[in-house]
């Protein structure tokens, strides 16, 4: 069993993206920790809103924290260890039975900097989790914000965010197609990630962005297409989106909710699994042809949020 600890903004995301990327056989919430029984840690650390991934070691409450401390095993854990606990009282007074039950084999190591164990305890209510630190999830994204690129867009989409809707497909690999990739957004976290994607767009400068920014950051099984949405003719794995919705689309001979339901219509024959579309939130719109799995709803700022769909 591990706890994951959620990023505080859009908590309910991470609690999904654990969902469909990792399949745990149970899961709960208690207060901005996930309690899940997991198999394989293997994608935990490309998930976008868990800050951090623990070993559950035992349970506790107030009455037998210490007791159960002592009695348990430290010495199987090699190296150096630390203890953290927001209760400072609680972290010398645990810190000091491991390090004693650990005398009783060997010389005891602490390393407060850089520990080979870190051991966390985490109240949660009543009940108290001593859970050995296992990872904390990949935040390269943050070199990926559309600040650090060298072909910039001003409505490129939150790295953060764009990784999370990858993760929601529920897939590890395969073939991504974004239908309206502008700039590479998207296909830039998805081939960090390891997915062969593709982007159309049909905005020659700003499918050159696109370009440049792949480049830039070295993503490989990249294809870009200048090329209307409403024609795809091959099949991929998923689809993640961010559809048009504002006056800057070359789409303007369509109006966006005939654009909608057109492109739902053609991308039910195209893809098999999951996929992850994003609509402004002041339309009022519901995604035909498929089955809104969640929806979430995503702030930008005092004019516009988003609406996430995953959709089966």
């Amino acid at each position: 069993m591990y706890l994951l600890k959620l990023s505080l903004d859009h908590p309910e995301i991470g609690e999904e993206e654990v969902k469909q990327l990792l399949k745990p056989k149970n899961l709960s919430k208690i207060a901005n920790f996930l309690i899940a029984d997991i198999d394989d840690l293997k994608y935990c650390s490309r998930l976008a809103y868990i800050h951090s991934v623990y070993e559950i070691l035992f349970t506790a409450n107030d009455e037998n924290l210490r007791l159960k401390t002592s009695f348990h095993n430290w010495s199987k854990y090699k190296g150096s260890f630390a203890v953290r606990c927001s209760d400072k009282n609680i972290e010398r007074e645990i810190a000091l039975l491991i390090y004693n039950q650990i005398k009783k084999s060997r010389k005891p190591n602490v390393n407060l900097e850089k520990p080979d164990n870190k051991f966390e305890v985490i109240q949660l209510g009543s009940k108290y989790y001593l859970a050995k630190h296992v990872l904390d999830t990949d935040k390269s994204y943050l070199e990926h914000f559309g600040r650090h690129r060298p072909a910039k867009h001003p409505t490129t989409m939150d790295p953060k965010l764009s990784r999370a809707c990858i993760n929601l497909t529920g897939l590890t690999e395969g073939n991504l197609l974004d239908l309206f990739c502008g700039s590479g957004g998207i296909l830039i976290e998805a081939g960090f990630l390891g997915f062969k994607v593709t982007g159309y767009d049909l905005d020659k400068y700003v499918l050159n962005k696109a370009k440049i920014n792949l480049k830039f950051y070295k993503i490989k099984n990249a294809t870009l297409e200048v090329k209307d949405a409403l024609k795809i003719d091959k099949k991929f794995d998923t689809v993640v989106t961010d559809l048009p919705y504002g006056k800057s689309t070359k789409l303007f001979e369509r109006t966006l909710l005939s654009l909608y339901n057109k492109f739902f219509k053609i991308i039910k024959k195209y893809v098999k699994n999951k996929i992850v579309v994003i609509l402004p939130s002041n339309i009022n719109y519901k995604p035909p042809h498929f089955k809104v799995i969640k929806k979430f709803t995503f702030y930008l700022n005092k004019s516009l949020s988003k609406k996430v769909y995953l959709l089966q």
